[in-house]
């Protein structure tokens, strides 16, 4: 088994590479390391690799870590590394489209709302100066109520009906 390791905090490249028959555990770097750069290389290897819980007095199951020293064809950096960071920065870069997407959007349809809502408080006051029925009056007050809703949805506003409707409407039946 082989597996590469980028140790950010280091800024090392390790492969790390473990045989099969004894328990031998090689490791290279892709510069030279400092003892106490390998210090901590080998403690991840202890952890990655569980070798914590073997047991050291037999001999067969003993394990044997070693540095084998700098390997030229390893990368100076990690491309999946870089690759990691190449991805959260495009996450982020979504999230924020999406964001000015969703903006965009509430504000078109405020502002779509708000004229109908306007359409309608005119159709509202035609209805009245001609004297419709109840009903009829009512009819146009439920659509204005509903595109009020949805005005105050995409524009972040808690307007009500009484702000909106005029004085004749609500004494002829509208509610706030």
């Amino acid at each position: 088994m082989k597996n590469i390791y980028y140790f950010s905090s280091l800024d090392l490249v390790v492969r790390i590479c473990q045989s099969q028959g004894k328990r031998i555990i090689h490791f290279t770097t892709h510069r030279r390391a400092e003892k106490e750069e390998l210090r901590q290389v080998e403690t991840f290897i202890v952890k990655q690799f569980d070798l914590q819980k073997s047991p050291s007095s037999v001999d067969d199951e003993t394990v044997y870590l070693l540095y084998l020293g700098v390997e030229e064809s390893l990368p100076p950096t990690n491309s999946y590394q870089m690759l990691q960071g190449t991805i959260k920065d495009v996450i982020s870069k979504r999230q924020i489209i999406d964001q000015q997407v969703k903006h965009l959007i509430d504000t078109s349809l405020s502002t779509y709302y708000f004229e109908k809502l306007g359409e309608k408080l005119i159709t509202l006051r035609r209805a009245m100066h001609q004297r419709a029925g109840n009903q009829h009056i009512e009819k146009i007050i439920q659509e204005i109520r509903l595109l009020l809703d949805a005005y105050n949805l995409h524009a972040g506003q808690n307007m009500t009906l009484d702000q909106i409707l005029p004085r004749e409407a609500s004494h002829q039946g509208g509610e706030g």
